[in-house]
């Protein structure tokens, strides 16, 4: 990942997009989409580097896989929640973009049932 290529095609693209704005207000908030989806892609072939670093770390500290995959979920869903909440906000859809927040929390929260689960039973044993 080049931080500089990405910054530079950001700007372009926000430059690109306020001059279309002026003109197409809906074919903008697609090119917001498009981009916003681009420069993901691209910050997201780096996190392959970041999975390998917490997958060692895991190891070495003896933390189960499942836990580290949780997290990664969790962090996923939650990038990728703030982007279109984001482009509804963008579109001037602050109801959709609430509910796109909510969707998410509640993904989530339905993702962590395990993880509490657990940690209920560990505390249910020590007491």
């Amino acid at each position: 990942m080049d931080i500089f290529k990405i910054l530079a095609f950001t700007l372009v693209a926000l430059v690109v997009i306020l001059i279309v704005e002026k003109t197409n207000k809906e074919i903008g908030i697609l090119l917001v989409l498009v981009a916003s989806i681009c420069v993901f892609l691209s910050v997201f072939m780096s996190v392959k580097e970041i999975i390998i670093v917490l997958k060692k770390l895991a190891d070495g500290a003896g933390i189960n896989h499942a836990y580290l995959e949780l997290l990664l979920k969790v962090t996923g869903i939650a990038y990728l929640v703030e982007i279109v909440k984001n482009v509804c906000m963008d579109a001037g859809n602050s109801t959709l973009a609430s509910k796109t927040e909510l969707a998410g929390k509640v993904s989530i929260a339905i993702l962590a049932i395990p993880l509490i689960t657990n940690v209920v039973s560990l505390i249910g044993s020590v007491i």
